[in-house]
Protein backbone atom coordinates (compact mmCIF):
# COMPACT_ATOMS: atom_id res chain seq x y z
CA UNK A 1 0.00 0.00 0.00
CA UNK A 2 1.15 3.52 -0.65
CA UNK A 3 -0.42 6.95 -0.81
CA UNK A 4 0.58 9.30 -3.59
CA UNK A 5 0.81 12.76 -2.07
CA UNK A 6 1.76 15.31 -4.70
CA UNK A 7 5.37 14.63 -5.62
CA UNK A 8 5.90 12.44 -2.53
CA UNK A 9 5.04 8.87 -1.67
CA UNK A 10 3.70 7.88 1.74
CA UNK A 11 4.38 4.25 2.64
CA UNK A 12 3.59 2.25 5.76
CA UNK A 13 6.61 2.05 8.04
CA UNK A 14 6.83 -1.72 7.64
CA UNK A 15 7.36 -1.37 3.88
CA UNK A 16 10.53 0.71 4.40
CA UNK A 17 13.92 -0.74 5.31
CA UNK A 18 15.04 -0.33 8.91
CA UNK A 19 18.34 1.14 7.69
CA UNK A 20 16.48 4.12 6.21
CA UNK A 21 14.62 4.63 9.51
CA UNK A 22 17.87 4.51 11.45
CA UNK A 23 19.43 7.12 9.18
CA UNK A 24 16.34 9.35 9.43
CA UNK A 25 16.33 9.23 13.24
CA UNK A 26 20.09 9.74 13.52
CA UNK A 27 20.00 12.76 11.21
CA UNK A 28 17.12 14.27 13.18
CA UNK A 29 18.41 13.32 16.61
CA UNK A 30 18.30 16.86 17.98
CA UNK A 31 14.58 17.09 17.35
CA UNK A 32 13.88 13.50 18.42
CA UNK A 33 15.77 13.93 21.70
CA UNK A 34 14.31 17.34 22.56
CA UNK A 35 10.71 17.11 21.38
CA UNK A 36 9.63 13.49 21.80
CA UNK A 37 9.42 11.11 24.71
CA UNK A 38 12.70 10.18 26.38
CA UNK A 39 14.49 7.47 24.41
CA UNK A 40 16.44 4.52 25.73
CA UNK A 41 20.19 4.47 24.90
CA UNK A 42 19.72 1.78 22.23
CA UNK A 43 17.07 3.76 20.31
CA UNK A 44 19.57 4.67 17.59
CA UNK A 45 20.47 1.09 16.69
CA UNK A 46 19.38 -1.02 13.73
CA UNK A 47 17.96 -3.68 16.07
CA UNK A 48 15.54 -1.25 17.71
CA UNK A 49 14.51 0.23 14.37
CA UNK A 50 13.79 -3.30 13.09
CA UNK A 51 11.53 -3.87 16.10
CA UNK A 52 9.63 -0.66 15.25
CA UNK A 53 9.18 -1.82 11.66
CA UNK A 54 7.75 -5.16 12.87
CA UNK A 55 5.49 -3.43 15.42
CA UNK A 56 4.23 -1.17 12.64
CA UNK A 57 3.07 -4.21 10.67
CA UNK A 58 1.34 -5.69 13.72
CA UNK A 59 -0.41 -2.39 14.53
CA UNK A 60 -1.51 -1.95 10.92
CA UNK A 61 -2.90 -5.49 10.70
CA UNK A 62 -4.78 -5.07 13.98
CA UNK A 63 -6.05 -1.61 12.91
CA UNK A 64 -4.53 -0.18 16.11
CA UNK A 65 -2.14 2.33 14.60
CA UNK A 66 -0.65 3.51 11.36
CA UNK A 67 2.98 4.57 11.01
CA UNK A 68 4.18 6.01 7.73
CA UNK A 69 7.30 7.29 6.08
CA UNK A 70 7.14 10.11 3.58
CA UNK A 71 9.64 9.40 0.84
CA UNK A 72 11.26 11.41 -1.90
CA UNK A 73 10.29 10.59 -5.46
CA UNK A 74 13.15 8.10 -5.79
CA UNK A 75 12.31 6.42 -2.44
CA UNK A 76 15.90 6.67 -1.23
CA UNK A 77 15.32 9.15 1.60
CA UNK A 78 12.71 9.49 4.33
CA UNK A 79 11.55 13.11 4.60
CA UNK A 80 9.03 12.71 7.40
CA UNK A 81 7.48 10.20 9.77
CA UNK A 82 3.81 10.20 10.70
CA UNK A 83 2.62 7.93 13.48
CA UNK A 84 -0.88 7.44 14.77
CA UNK A 85 -2.18 5.37 17.65
CA UNK A 86 -5.80 4.28 17.57
CA UNK A 87 -7.99 3.70 20.58
CA UNK A 88 -9.09 0.09 20.17
CA UNK A 89 -12.54 0.77 21.63
CA UNK A 90 -14.64 1.44 18.52
CA UNK A 91 -17.07 3.58 20.54
CA UNK A 92 -14.26 6.11 20.92
CA UNK A 93 -12.95 5.87 17.32
CA UNK A 94 -10.09 8.34 17.51
CA UNK A 95 -6.38 8.44 16.86
CA UNK A 96 -3.57 10.50 18.26
CA UNK A 97 -1.12 11.74 15.66
CA UNK A 98 2.54 12.71 15.72
CA UNK A 99 4.54 14.04 12.84
CA UNK A 100 8.30 14.37 12.62
CA UNK A 101 9.64 16.19 9.58
CA UNK A 102 13.30 16.07 8.63
CA UNK A 103 14.80 19.37 9.77
CA UNK A 104 15.84 20.15 6.17
CA UNK A 105 12.21 19.95 4.98
CA UNK A 106 10.50 21.49 7.99
CA UNK A 107 8.35 24.14 6.34
CA UNK A 108 4.62 24.72 6.57
CA UNK A 109 3.84 23.99 2.91
CA UNK A 110 5.46 20.55 3.01
CA UNK A 111 3.87 19.75 6.37
CA UNK A 112 0.42 20.83 5.16
CA UNK A 113 0.67 18.65 2.06
CA UNK A 114 1.59 15.58 4.10
CA UNK A 115 -0.93 16.23 6.86
CA UNK A 116 -3.78 16.67 4.33
CA UNK A 117 -2.99 13.28 2.78
CA UNK A 118 -2.84 11.56 6.17
CA UNK A 119 -6.10 13.18 7.34
CA UNK A 120 -7.76 12.00 4.14
CA UNK A 121 -6.46 8.46 4.73
CA UNK A 122 -7.64 8.40 8.35
CA UNK A 123 -11.09 9.86 7.71
CA UNK A 124 -11.95 8.21 4.38
CA UNK A 125 -10.03 4.93 4.38
CA UNK A 126 -10.13 4.12 8.09
CA UNK A 127 -13.37 5.85 9.10
CA UNK A 128 -11.79 7.65 12.03
CA UNK A 129 -14.14 10.05 13.84
CA UNK A 130 -11.55 12.30 15.50
CA UNK A 131 -7.82 13.02 15.34
CA UNK A 132 -5.93 14.42 18.34
CA UNK A 133 -2.53 16.09 18.25
CA UNK A 134 -0.49 16.67 21.40
CA UNK A 135 1.98 19.53 20.92
CA UNK A 136 4.62 21.01 23.19
CA UNK A 137 3.76 24.65 23.99
CA UNK A 138 7.11 25.86 22.61
CA UNK A 139 6.72 24.01 19.28
CA UNK A 140 5.36 26.95 17.25
CA UNK A 141 5.87 25.10 13.96
CA UNK A 142 3.55 22.23 14.96
CA UNK A 143 0.92 24.57 16.40
CA UNK A 144 0.89 26.49 13.12
CA UNK A 145 0.86 23.31 11.03
CA UNK A 146 -2.10 21.73 12.81
CA UNK A 147 -4.14 24.93 13.05
CA UNK A 148 -3.78 25.49 9.28
CA UNK A 149 -5.55 22.14 8.90
CA UNK A 150 -8.44 23.32 11.13
CA UNK A 151 -7.40 21.50 14.28
CA UNK A 152 -9.02 23.27 17.24
CA UNK A 153 -7.32 23.97 20.55
CA UNK A 154 -9.04 21.87 23.23
CA UNK A 155 -6.90 22.44 26.30
CA UNK A 156 -3.64 21.66 28.04
CA UNK A 157 -2.44 18.37 29.49
CA UNK A 158 -0.22 19.04 32.46
CA UNK A 159 3.04 17.12 32.88
CA UNK A 160 1.78 14.44 30.48
CA UNK A 161 4.91 13.10 28.75
CA UNK A 162 8.48 12.52 29.90
CA UNK A 163 10.71 14.39 27.45
CA UNK A 164 14.42 14.93 27.70
CA UNK A 165 14.47 14.08 31.39
CA UNK A 166 11.42 16.06 32.58
CA UNK A 167 7.65 15.85 32.59
CA UNK A 168 6.29 18.33 30.04
CA UNK A 169 2.91 19.93 29.41
CA UNK A 170 1.22 19.47 26.03
CA UNK A 171 -1.39 21.44 24.15
CA UNK A 172 -4.29 19.32 22.92
CA UNK A 173 -5.68 19.98 19.43
CA UNK A 174 -8.47 18.03 17.75
CA UNK A 175 -10.10 17.62 14.36
CA UNK A 176 -13.50 15.99 13.93
CA UNK A 177 -14.52 14.05 10.84
CA UNK A 178 -17.75 15.83 9.92
CA UNK A 179 -18.71 12.69 7.99
CA UNK A 180 -18.69 11.06 11.48
CA UNK A 181 -16.49 8.12 10.54
CA UNK A 182 -17.76 4.60 11.20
Amino acid sequence: MQIQCGEYVIKPMHEIKAELWLKFHQENRFYVDNFSTTKLPDYYTIEVQQKFVIQSLIDFERDEGYAFGVLSHNSKKILAKVKTQRDVNRNHNYVTIRILIDYRYRNIEFGEQILKCIIDFLFKSRGIHKIYALILPDDAYSVQLFTTQNFQYEGKLLKSYHINGEWRDHLLYGLINEGNGR
